[in-house]
């Protein structure tokens, strides 16, 4: 059973009058942002604009919370974004004049009338769009990037797939005919709400036979349904009027029709099969004529439900594999470790075995390979992209290597070899960017945090850094942080501090001290991690 509009339903109404009675409120996507774009690009062969100096547009951007962020961050780049509710974009525009911005516009507008003479585009953004709009809306999307990016630029797509979304869909029927005869958007979730608490109470054999994911799917549901943000999220993937799943491979044919060619993944690692057995990357040498065809296999191994895919144009210039000279302009970030030597041992100048982000240990006999994630291990940064230019990694490698030691025919080669190879593992592991961030590393005597993490921390407990990544932060957190706004040294802000406590609108932890030495201890650890994440203006 299929719950979906008749025919004669205003697709366009019904769409905007569903976003603006909930307004769908999307939070950064760090996948979006236009270094996230632009490194796989590099990587794979390609020349798109430097991200400082790039023209950026995201189609359904909502009131702006992945938008905004970028526009702060890379004051030399052009962003536009199109919505087509105009409760969501009169408050974005709102944003727009409290931060000052200069370099963004926001329209309120149909996709399907996107106007012709637009322009190009190096990089265009459609996140959680293209499952959720009419067939005829997601064609539309296609030509737009299609006759928008420019020669070497990036589209970036997020859609839900099959198989991984069957089960859900079955879900989402359920919850379609259970709020069916409601018209108003927060009684059809509460309603959803209450079949799901049916569910997940009188039916576990059903629930068993259908698979124990269900069970994980409602837990999750209910839990984050408890949140403002969260339920808007949840009302619009699964009571919304479209939303419609497919498989990736016609999503990659429809782009193919419309002149582009699917390029990668936003998180290359899910392009290979590094977590199986050999035989299944022996199956797919057999089976799949093409990296489309394997990642189609992949997709039905991993009952994946969801993807993030990056589209060029048709005759885009790719490499199969990056070298050396896709790296030399890239910087790498490598969150690889020497294991420690036991207690009491001397410390190996090149150390053999490596700790990696998943707690494995592997030995890398090469000397080489050593001294290169030796020399990573030392330039790592948690909150990215950091690290050190691959060159400069390269040169490092080579002057820990011990006199003597015979060096590889192309090290520069051998370095981009084992860096992709780990990379393509995990992202975790070995991380690229084009870009590193504007940020202070340390707190100044008058501290300045980014004006939009000020905002966001005002709005709710996620606050979006200056690498375009969600930080989530307890309420004394969001208050120091908005606290700085660089005309406060820290005893005024610990003099903020005070007063909001005792006038009751600061709570702080069962148990803490009040006290202005308590308090600036306190500030200053906050003021580390907020220059170690990202916040501070440098």
């Amino acid at each position: 059973m299929t719950i979906e509009p008749s025919p004669d339903v205003n697709q366009k109404a019904t769409i905007q009058n569903s976003y603006d009675a909930i307004p769908y409120v999307i939070e950064a996507q760090y996948e979006t942002h236009p270094d996230r774009l632009a490194t796989p690009a590099r990587l794979f062969g390609l020349s798109p604009a430097p991200v400082e100096r790039c023209r950026v547009l995201e189609l359904g951007c909502a009131s702006g919370g992945n938008l905004l962020p970028m526009a702060y961050s890379l004051p030399g780049s052009e962003f536009v974004g199109i919505d087509l509710s105009p409760r969501q974009v009169q408050t974005g525009q709102q944003y727009i004049g409290y931060l000052g911005l200069k370099n963004i516009t926001m329209r309120c507008e149909d996709i399907l009338d996107f106007p012709a003479d637009a322009g190009e585009f190096d990089y265009i953004i459609a996140h959680g769009v293209f499952s959720w709009v009419p067939e005829v809306v997601r064609q539309k999307i296609l030509e737009i990037y299609a006759r928008h990016l420019a020669p070497h630029g990036v589209g970036y797509i997020s859609y839900n797939v099959l198989p991984g979304w069957s089960l859900l869909s079955a879900l989402r029927t359920m919850l379609l005919y259970h709020s069916r005869n409601e018209q108003e958007g927060n009684a059809r979730l509460e309603k959803s709400l209450e079949w799901l608490d049916f569910l997940s109470k009188y039916t576990d054999s059903t629930i068993k036979e259908y698979n124990p994911h269900l069970r994980a799917v409602i837990d999750s549901i209910k839990k984050q349904a408890e949140g403002a943000n969260a339920r808007r999220y949840w009302y619009h993937e699964f009571l919304e009027t479209y939303n419609h799943p497919l498989y990736f491979s016609e999503v990659v044919e429809r782009a193919s029709r419309a002149g582009l060619r699917y390029m990668a993944d936003t998180d290359i690692s899910v392009m290979y099969p590094n977590e199986y057995p050999a035989e299944v990357a022996a199956f797919l040498k057999q089976n799949a004529a093409n990296l489309v065809e394997a990642e189609q296999y992949l997709d039905f191994l991993r009952n994946r439900p969801f993807r993030r895919s990056l589209f060029v144009h048709q005759g885009a210039p790719l490499v199969e594999t990056p070298g050396a000279a896709q790296m030399r302009h890239l910087n790498v970030n490598a969150n690889i470790h020497p294991v420690q030597p036991e207690e009491g041992a001397a410390p190996e100048p090149l150390p053999e075995t490596f700790l990696f982000p998943d707690a494995s240990k592997l030995p890398f006999p090469n000397l080489f390979h050593r001294a290169l994630l030796s020399a990573c291990s030392q330039s790592y940064r948690p909150v990215g992209p950091s690290g050190m230019p691959f060159e400069a990694i390269v040169q490092a490698a080579l002057e820990r290597l011990p006199e003597g030691t015979s060096t590889p025919e192309d090290p520069a080669g051998e370095a981009a070899r084992l860096l992709f190879s780990l990379h393509t593992y995990s992202s975790t592991f070995v991380e690229f960017s084009t870009w590193t961030p504007q940020v202070a590393t340390r707190a100044s005597e008058r501290p300045v945090a980014s004006t939009v993490a000020r905002l966001l921390a005002a709005m709710g407990d996620t606050v979006t850094n200056l690498n375009h990544q969600r930080i989530q932060m307890d309420e004394p957190s969001r208050f120091a942080l908005w606290c700085l706004d660089g005309n406060r040294d820290r005893a005024a802000v610990v003099e903020m501090l005070l007063s909001a406590i005792q006038a009751g609108k600061l709570r702080l932890p069962e148990g803490a001290v009040v006290s202005r030495k308590a308090l600036g201890e306190s500030l200053e650890e906050q003021l580390e991690y907020f220059a170690s994440h990202a916040l501070l203006v440098a």
